[in-house]
């Protein structure tokens, strides 16, 4: 790795990268290769790099590197250098940790989302309510002009299959 090549990580550059790295291999300064940045995560209020995540072998899965830990980016080799004494920022994120962070994050949204929801789900027993009042108070003269439809509807049937049958015994026995 040439160090013209290689730019500090928080320089205009290394930052750039940082956000548009996805599939970067992540090393060691002595070349161990550690794993591949599979997803960047943003801030979404800051919209700044929060963690990257990197696939690591099938055995050990996948690690969840925070940008401190990173000095520099060759982009030319598609490289990120971890800092020296940090590969240990690049453990194996487990099933616990990820899922007590997803539940924390599902309740603060089922939090904010909680007096939207209930709105709408007033607004909709409130329509309900209408349309039955609604059907309950038009619903003879509903079902008579259902029936009356009907029975035009089959008539018209009717009409048209003995119109076939007729054309057909005429086109049959006619000449």
């Amino acid at each position: 790795m040439a160090p013209e090549h290689a730019f500090d990580i928080d320089s205009t550059v290394g930052r750039y990268w940082l956000a548009n790295g996805s599939g970067f291999v992540l090393v060691e300064r002595g070349g161990r290769k550690l794993g591949v940045v599979e997803d960047v995560v943003l801030d979404p209020a800051t919209q700044r790099v929060d963690t990257m995540v990197v696939k690591r072998r099938a055995a050990i899965g996948r690690a969840h590197v925070p940008p401190q830990a990173l000095t520099a980016v060759v982009p030319a080799a598609r490289l990120f250098v971890v800092a020296p004494g940090s590969s240990g920022a690049v453990t194996r994120t487990t099933g616990r940790e990820v899922g007590s962070t997803a539940l924390a994050e599902l309740r603060s949204v089922a939090a904010a989302s909680a007096p939207v929801v209930a709105a709408g789900a007033r607004r909709l027993a409130t329509m309900v309510v209408v349309a039955v009042r609604f059907a309950r108070a038009h619903w003879p003269a509903a079902r008579r002009a259902l029936a009356t439809a009907g029975a035009a509807v089959l008539d018209a049937l009717r009409w048209l299959a003995n119109l076939r049958v007729v054309s057909g015994r005429r086109s049959r026995g006619g000449r």
